[in-house]
């Protein structure tokens, strides 16, 4: 099959913590000589997905806050904002305030971030801000909701069980390796958002190749017309995808692409 882009998530994927492998940096530069469109589709937001899209030199529309925002760099703006309503986070900020969590919220341009003591480097921290409550913090609607704490996670999960068709919750895993849970919008999902960036690029799904490693890629899988898990994802992510290559931190977006690349040279 003909293939014309490829869907990489981060954290776990192409990443190991925050550092992009020289492997996978020379293999996506291969990629894109060869005219292939390179799509980052991550759970991190805008300002955290950036430096590796800079990086790589990309201009293709980058997924972030898992599937929340499609912004095109090219023209600075987004093809597609999907925000949590606004009776969902009221329901949800008090049981962050109220456990022994570490949580973000993603809005337009900022993310605050709470349940730790304020940070010393509070200055360094960028365009995160630090509160106390976020019940008290902003009106604002939200694109996405990251909690860390298992009992919170669990009040959360009981809380929003009724509420699956207006709202997305997935494990994903965070640049340190910690489980982390994404609330989102419903309509908030990779697969979705991967369309919405073909239909913009004019793109066939079908010839796009997605690598993921949580069930938050799961969407993204179904979407496109190859997947590739990696080694040590799950077996529910595992038994999705078409192929299963080597684990992140064995190189394995790199190894399956050179494999893959090599065979068409031959």
């Amino acid at each position: 099959m003909l293939h014309t882009a490829l869907a990489i998530d981060l954290d776990g994927t192409l990443l190991i913590g925050d550092t992009l492998p020289e492997a996978e940096c020379k293999v996506l530069f291969k990629a894109k000589s060869m005219g292939l469109e390179i799509i980052i589709a991550t759970a991190r937001w805008l300002d955290l997905a950036k430096p590796i899209t800079d990086k790589l030199n990309l201009t293709s529309p980058i997924i972030t806050c898992s599937g929340a925002q499609v912004y095109d760099p090219l023209t600075c703006q987004d093809l597609a904002d999907h925000r949590l309503p606004s009776d969902i986070a009221e329901l949800i900020y008090p049981l962050i305030d109220s456990h022994d969590c570490i949580a973000t919220v993603t809005y337009d341009s900022h993310t605050v971030l709470t349940g730790l003591p304020e940070p010393a480097n509070i200055k360094d921290i960028g365009p995160v801000k630090w509160v106390t409550n976020l019940s008290q913090a902003t009106k604002q609607p939200a694109r996405m909701i990251t909690v860390q704490g298992t009992q919170a996670l669990d009040s959360i999960r009981s809380t929003l069980a009724a509420e699956t068709e207006r709202v997305s919750v997935a494990d994903s895993i965070g640049p340190s390796g910690q489980s982390i849970l994404t609330i989102t919008a419903a309509k908030a999902n990779k697969g979705l958002a991967l369309i919405t960036t073909c239909d913009h690029l004019g793109l066939d799904p079908e010839q796009v190749i997605a690598f993921g490693d949580t069930d938050g890629d799961l969407d993204m899988f179904a979407a496109a017309g190859t997947s590739v898990a990696m080694g040590q994802a799950s077996k529910r992510v595992q038994d999705a995808a078409t192929y299963i290559t080597s684990p992140n931190t064995q190189n394995g977006v790199a190894r399956f692409l050179n494999t893959l690349f090599d065979s068409q040279e031959q």
